[in-house]
């Protein structure tokens, strides 16, 4: 296929003449890929197999495909057939360029769609990149929906090569709430996330900015009404960590969260495991006893009991707590702050371990979750959004999930090729 050829020419814009040229070619490779489909058709039915198995030409019909260059309409012939009693109808030309009856856009066009997907593209950033292709957002959505990932993740997760541990495995647990669309109606859901990772990566790493060392992610999102037993939970996870790693079973655990109930109560259901407290969220919390923008004196005190949560002096940071006298209103509040951290006592204490490296858990959150909902109050349909949370996933963890469907999908045509 060729290319539409440079013209020299007295257009002093440059703009111009890029736009010029991009459409021209455009052009000519749609009017190639129709030339060449047609030429198939005319070869289909000079073909003498065609005439042997009695397929009948039965007049023309256009068919429109949807590809990354655009839409492009072609001719071809329908045959008949007799089957038994009656005639059927078929499309050869179609069969044999294994173009799907029920969709206009092609298989190569919704693979691309789903590889962008999986990189953190959202469907607006998709749209833009395929502007030959015309795409709406509804459309980026019904081809990812379309899919059913759950099946191919698991099957892709069997024959991989686990990592083995060297010394410590972490688990970053969180979770959130989020808003989709099922069957009309809008309801609200809960993920749950968990990134397991062996500490830093010493290649990649920088003194400011630390990469995480063979992270893989898992996930649940079930709706709000459902609760999520604890017992249940973790023994999903050390399931799905065994998919990942070979030595679970011999090294420590590091239980990392924000003080959940769920987070804290993980740890007496994995042996050898140690639970460390969320340094981001204890840090909030004093701020909001010591608030320190325009008081000078409440900056000491915020770093004072900063530096005892960072030593795991736990005591000394509970008495300096209760050693507090609140503004008028304000007790209520300090209570519950000083619950908080007596009910996490276990984490606090552990900070000065040398297993600690901090916690990723609300960053991994930020990073996965809200990335693909684009920050903003967007209602995904729930198999949409499932299906995007599967395809991120695949990608952290390593999976070549993508090339599976692709091979899944040419051993599903493979049956095409009796006709030929």
């Amino acid at each position: 296929m060729g290319t539409f050829e440079l013209q020299t020419n007295k257009n002093d814009n440059l703009d111009l003449f890029f736009d010029e040229y991009q459409k021209n070619n455009l052009i000519k490779i749609k009017n190639d890929f129709k030339s060449y489909f047609e030429k198939i058709d005319q070869e289909i039915f000079l073909s003498s197999w065609r005439k042997n198995r009695g397929y009948i030409p039965d007049g023309f019909k256009f068919r429109t495909i949807l590809t990354i260059y655009g839409r492009i309409t072609f001719k071809r012939r329908v045959y008949k057939y007799w089957n038994k009693t009656k005639y059927n109808y078929v499309f050869l030309t179609d069969k044999k360029l294994q173009i799907e009856r029920y969709s206009r856009i092609t298989s190569h066009l919704k693979f691309k769609i789903l590889e962008q997907i999986a990189t953190g593209k959202r469907q607006r950033d998709i749209c833009d990149m395929f502007t030959c292709s015309n795409l709406t957002r509804t459309t980026v959505s019904n081809i990812i929906k379309s899919f059913n990932f759950q099946a191919s993740f698991k099957d892709v997760t069997k024959d991989i090569t686990k990592v083995k541990i060297p010394k410590y495995l972490y688990f970053n647990m969180d979770e959130t709430y989020i808003k989709l669309r099922k069957d009309n109606k809008i309801n609200k859901y809960r993920i749950r996330l968990v990134t397991f990772h062996t500490g830093y990566n010493t290649l990649y790493s920088t003194q400011k900015r630390k990469v995480l060392a063979n992270k893989r992610v898992y996930f649940q999102l079930i709706p709000i009404s459902k609760k999520i037993k604890t017992v249940k939970f973790m023994s999903s996870l050390k399931r799905i960590a065994k998919q990942y790693y070979s030595n679970i079973d011999d090294i420590n655990v590091i239980i990392c969260g924000d003080g959940a109930s769920w987070i804290r109560e993980a740890n007496n259901y994995w042996p050898n495991s140690k639970y460390i407290l969320d340094k981001f969220h204890a840090t909030r919390y004093l701020k909001q006893v010591f608030p320190n923008k325009k008081n000078k004196l409440n900056l000491q005190s915020y770093q004072n009991s900063k530096n005892l949560f960072e030593a795991g002096a736990y005591n000394d940071l509970i008495n300096q707590l209760k050693q507090i006298t609140p503004k008028p209103g304000k007790q209520e509040k300090l209570t519950k702050i000083i619950t908080y951290f007596t009910n996490n006592a276990i984490g606090i204490i552990n900070q000065k371990l040398k297993c600690n490296i901090g916690v990723s858990a609300e960053a991994d959150i930020s990073h996965i979750i809200k990335w693909l909902l684009g920050y903003g109050c967007k209602v995904f349909n729930h198999q949409t959004f499932k299906n995007m949370l599967y395809l991120k996933t695949a990608e952290v963890n390593q999976l070549n999930l993508i090339s599976f469907l692709k091979q899944q999908n040419q051993l599903a045509r493979e049956s095409i090729k009796n006709f030929y």
